[in-house]
């Protein structure tokens, strides 16, 4: 049980990370695009 916690805090955190990441992409695209 302790294994299953940590691994579904590992995918959590991986998840969370993903969307962070997809949104600093987004607003770096986004910035670049202003001239």
């Amino acid at each position: 049980m302790r294994i299953f916690n940590h691994l579904w805090r590992v995918k959590r955190m991986e998840y969370t990370t993903c969307g962070v990441w997809k949104q600093l992409m987004k607003s770096s695209r986004e910035f670049t695009a202003i001239p």
